[in-house]
């Protein structure tokens, strides 16, 4: 089997065009393994991700709670959200100590890190983008849907 480096020249530029055109990793891997890799994600990841779930329903109460029937829904929502959120909050806060995890490093050290998943290695900044996409991609979906409900009013 032919590796990278038995190809000629113009074969490994080819191979790189090609991986660079589908997306495929292109830089080196040579410090992988000597990456540090966190027990978990890092608790500041958490407050983005309620935070981002928090300026989604904000968003929805600027644009829609003008109305009392979604008012009524988004009341609704947002006890749900305060309880999708709470609940583990509180559930942490009152479990014991001496079973909790080992206090984390700073964030800065998350993102520089790895995070072993199910699937495997990601890096931190690839986690949090892994969390964060879909609820940022929502809040703009919402803005841009309360922007066109209200211009076409």
């Amino acid at each position: 089997m032919e590796t990278a480096t038995d190809l000629p020249a113009e074969a490994t530029i080819e191979a790189a065009a090609l991986a660079a055109s589908t997306g495929l990793l292109t830089h080196s891997l040579s410090n992988w393994r000597d990456r540090e890799i966190a027990a978990g994600i890092h608790p500041h990841v958490f407050v983005l991700f309620a935070g981002t779930y928090a300026a989604m329903l904000l968003v929805l109460w600027l644009f829609f709670g003008t109305d009392v029937n979604a008012a009524i829904a988004l009341g609704v929502s947002t006890v749900y959200f305060a309880m999708y959120f709470g609940v583990p909050f509180v559930m942490l806060r009152l479990a014991d100590e001496a079973t909790s995890k080992p206090r984390p490093g700073s964030f800065g050290s998350f993102l520089a890190g790895d995070v072993e998943t199910y699937s495997g290695r990601v890096s931190g900044w690839g986690a949090v983008a892994q969390l964060l996409t879909i609820p940022a991609g929502l809040i703009g979906a919402f803005v841009a849907i309360g922007i066109i409900s209200r211009l076409a009013q």
